[in-house]
């Protein structure tokens, strides 16, 4: 049985690239309201820690350092989060996410950002992928009423999230809904220290960044994906949202192309490791929310921080 590389789908999901998806997704606001969660009673809060769910805890010298797996898209149905989920963040001064969320609504990160979704003049997307490739992507534009020529200014790591964000918005995933935006806003409201592990530019500069045959691999097993991305995602939140760890393991942790695995998940983790150690010596509980993928398996941000000393639990 052949080996099935899941690049798009799941990077879109658990492995960040974050404001990538909300630009191509809805920026109205969070929908829905924040839902009311009964307050916890001290009494139950070791009880409820000690749940299966999808997260983590090391213990810094003065405060505690949790660790949230996020799912970067979410359905309305998806809400209410677990109850433990909410009380980890009641119980943080300093929420920290992968990314500056609130820079998609600054028109200079905009701007920065759509001249990396482009060709330079006199060059285009037929130029640069197979006519096998641009056929396919021609016969899935064509279910929209698109025509492939107005995806000619297009580099294909653009058009695969453009594609996703399509689908995604057929089966009511929103990426407003997703677990690091719903805290982004409450975190606002309620006036919490807020601050992120790499630049929005960074993130944008590795897509930009892929050579011209894995930029033509990332587009061509998106298309591949998309019909079968409704069972994915399903599985995917199911596992999460029960802590399924081993389950999330298996549907996230496929066999990625050796270089898409370093640039999204390996290089990225090891960069996070010391400033997460600086997280650990603030007087303050701190919450951090980075895509589920960055917390599984051998080579995670967890196994990283275990292999320098950390306890973590």
């Amino acid at each position: 049985m052949p080996k099935k590389i899941i690049i798009s789908i799941l990077l879109v999901a658990v492995f960040g690239g974050g404001l990538l998806l909300w630009y191509f997704g809805k920026t109205e606001s969070l929908k829905p309201d924040f839902p009311d969660v009964e307050p916890v009673k001290t009494e139950d809060k070791e009880n409820l820690l000690s749940e299966e769910k999808f997260f983590w805890m090391a213990e810094g010298q003065k405060n505690k350092v949790y660790f949230v797996g996020s799912i970067h898209l979410l359905r309305e149905e998806d809400y209410p989060l677990p109850p433990v989920i909410e009380e980890i963040y009641n119980d943080s001064r300093v929420i920290i996410f992968e990314t500056d969320i609130g820079a998609i609504e600054d028109p200079v990160f905009i701007y920065q950002m759509m001249e990396k979704m482009f060709y330079p003049p006199g060059e285009k997307l037929s130029q640069n992928i197979s006519e096998d490739t641009l056929k396919i992507l021609e016969e899935r534009l064509s279910l929209y009423q698109l025509p492939v020529e107005d995806f000619e200014i297009f580099r294909p790591w653009a058009i695969s999230f453009f594609l996703s964000d399509l689908k995604f918005e057929e089966l009511a995933y929103d990426y407003n809904l997703g677990v690091d935006k719903y805290f982004y806003k409450k975190a606002k409201l309620d006036k919490k220290e807020i601050n992120y592990l790499e630049t929005p530019e960074y993130q944008i500069e590795i897509m930009a960044g892929l050579g011209k045959e894995l930029q033509e691999s990332f587009l061509k097993k998106t298309l591949e994906q998309l019909d079968t991305a409704e069972s994915l995602l399903s599985d995917m939140v199911g596992a999460w949202k029960i802590g399924d760890i081993n389950k999330m393991e298996e549907i996230a942790m496929q066999d990625f192309e050796p270089e898409i695995y370093d640039l999204f998940l390996i290089k990225r983790n090891k960069e996070w490791v010391p400033l997460v150690e600086e997280l650990m010596e603030k007087e303050d509980n701190v919450l951090i929310i980075v895509g589920a993928g960055h917390l599984l398996g051998k080579d995670s941000l967890i196994e990283l921080l275990k292999e320098k000393g950390y306890k973590i639990e």
